[in-house]
């Protein structure tokens, strides 16, 4: 199964929790990231991921089912360019984000009609509002959209703030109301496709778990590299 994920260090990518979770609902031992903005056709079995770190709240997500604190934070085994700055949006940004009803964009390498027919290759976007509308989980929001819906594979991908200065980024995508038999969401009755976020901005301490993890990768591989050229220079 396939999911998006969004990068917001060189090092440290986050995504939704269900998408690293089996169908028991057991973190998956394997979990690969391709290179960013790429085809899916480009992961190769050594773009697999160092470490996980996922929410210890988050539950019911066996299988790809949606829930509550769905978010995992993965650190990379081999650090990419990030080629714009990100910042994660403060609870105040947050707050005022949605009583302004602020523009929105996703991002994500889900399905891209309904059918499900087609080879995914690049990333898909659509604009939005932040929703009024409360979401049952006390951690996550809704992006509403007249023309934008996500689909299938959608899910780890950002849901972003961006102005001529800054790109912020408000939410991780986890899930939207659909048919059983359909990739993609469903108009809903105010006319507007809804697509609900987990609010990244309040895991902060899993973020900075993810970058000790990476600081450490990084400390283990100088290391072994010194290691190597300690043995060339004694033979």
């Amino acid at each position: 199964a396939g999911c998006t994920g969004t990068l917001i260090s060189p090092s440290i990518v986050v995504t939704a929790g269900h998408c690293v979770l089996d169908v028991n609902g057991l973190l998956t031992k394997n979990v690969y990231v391709g290179q960013a903005g790429s085809s899916q056709d480009s992961i190769t079995l050594k773009d697999k991921v160092a470490s996980i770190q996922i929410t210890s709240t988050f539950q019911n997500g066996a299988g790809g089912v949606v829930g509550d604190d769905d978010l995992a934070f993965l650190t990379l085994d081999k650090p990419q360019i990030l080629r714009v700055s990100i910042i994660l949006a403060s609870e105040k940004q947050v707050t005022e984000f949605k009583s302004k009803a602020i523009a929105l964009k996703a991002i994500g390498y889900g399905e891209y009609t309904n059918s499900g027919t087609e080879k995914i290759t690049f990333p898909k976007t659509f604009d939005g509002t932040y929703g009024s509308t409360n979401s049952l989980y006390s951690n996550s929001a809704y992006m509403v959209s007249k023309n934008g819906r996500s689909c299938a594979g959608d899910s780890g991908g950002p849901i972003l703030n961006i102005t001529a200065t800054q790109v912020t980024l408000v939410g991780i995508l986890t899930g939207t109301p659909r048919g059983a038999n359909d990739k993609c969401g469903q108009k809903q009755s105010d006319g507007n496709y809804s697509t609900l976020f987990t609010v990244v901005g309040r895991y902060a301490n899993l973020a900075f778990s993810a970058a000790t993890d990476a600081m450490n990768s990084q400390d283990q591989a100088l290391s072994a590299s010194k290691s190597q050229l300690a043995e060339k220079d004694s033979q």
